[in-house]
């Protein structure tokens, strides 16, 4: 789970909020993102599973029940990743895509960080759980430091993509150099011509 909600998720995420102009290739970033929350997915049900098939008690503290709100999100924001609305050609999008937008990005937000505050209580359980254990104290530090150098990265990632510059425009996109605007008086001069 650590692996899952501590570092792929949240990378996968990153990859569609803030990566999307980082690719020569802009099909790159939604293949990487689709696949990192594949791999994320697979390892939270198997995360969920575990505890299931190991643990006698089920669902009697805050990081079970967490871990099962968690996980329940985690699964709906595949689910809506299938089935999203497809983008249109035209400039404004559909209300349903709108919705889909919001609803995708906003829960995504907020399981990531739901999780990883559950990833804290789940450490803080196996701390009590194997208390006086040879070596659980050292255990339970490196787990903890290994989620918050993963948290750490996720968030200097994120910094760093808001301050990358915007993407490169391509040859088709720039302005024809014969072509020029006059900033005073919005007028066009193009080859030597003056269009009002």
């Amino acid at each position: 789970m650590m692996l899952s909600w501590g570092f792929l998720l949240p990378i996968g995420a990153l990859m569609a909020i803030s990566f999307r102009h980082s690719f020569a290739d802009k099909a790159r970033w939604f293949q990487l993102h689709v696949s990192i929350q594949i791999l994320g997915v697979i390892l939270n049900i198997a995360g969920f599973a575990i505890p299931f098939i190991n643990i006698e008690t089920h669902f009697n503290g805050t990081h079970q029940v967490l871990g099962t709100v968690v996980f329940a999100m985690g699964v709906a924001q595949a689910v809506q990743g299938f089935i999203r609305p497809k983008k249109t050609d035209k400039p404004t999008r559909t209300l349903i895509r709108r919705v889909w937008e919001v609803c995708h990005k906003g829960f995504g937000r907020i399981v990531i960080v739901l999780a990883w505050a559950n990833s804290f209580l789940g450490i803080q359980l196996i701390h009590k759980y194997y208390d006086g254990a040879p070596g659980n104290e050292q255990i339970m530090n490196a787990c903890t430091a290994i989620l918050g150098i993963q948290i750490a990265l996720v968030v200097v990632l994120t910094l760093a993509s808001f301050y990358k510059s915007k993407p490169q425009q391509t040859n088709e996109e720039k302005p024809d150099e014969s072509e020029s605007e006059d900033s005073i008086n919005k007028t066009t001069h193009s080859s030597g011509e003056m269009q009002v």
